[in-house]
């Protein structure tokens, strides 16, 4: 069984993440933060498919984990107050920076 993806694909989730979240990991960090997540099972079973491009769900799936992994909170939706997703906001970019994550997010903060 194959337990993460290749690399190539890890390339395809990290455009994905840059263009839709507005966060840009290497693959390197990527594998820190995926490898081994239980949401990773499905998309190591489709990942031929990933060089068309992440689905919604496996995209928001990947943006919870590193949420998760980076403030311990999930990322915010369209009900979150305004308030809470600025502080969602402003912490995400201050840990992804200090995890070496480039981000461009900061406006969401401001």
């Amino acid at each position: 069984m194959i337990k993460e993806l290749k690399t190539p694909h890890y390339k395809y989730v990290a455009k994905d993440l840059g263009d839709w979240y507005g966060f840009y990991p290497t693959v390197t960090q990527l594998k820190k933060f995926l490898v081994g997540e239980p949401e990773m099972k499905e998309m190591i079973r489709t990942q031929p498919y990933l060089r068309y491009g992440l689905d919604t769900s496996e995209r928001e799936e990947i943006a919870q984990i590193f949420a998760r992994k980076l403030t311990g909170k999930s990322w915010p939706t369209g009900a979150t107050k305004k308030r809470e997703a600025k502080k969602f906001f402003k912490e995400f970019v201050r840990k992804a920076k200090k995890a070496g994550i480039e981000t461009d997010l900061e406006a969401m903060y401001e």
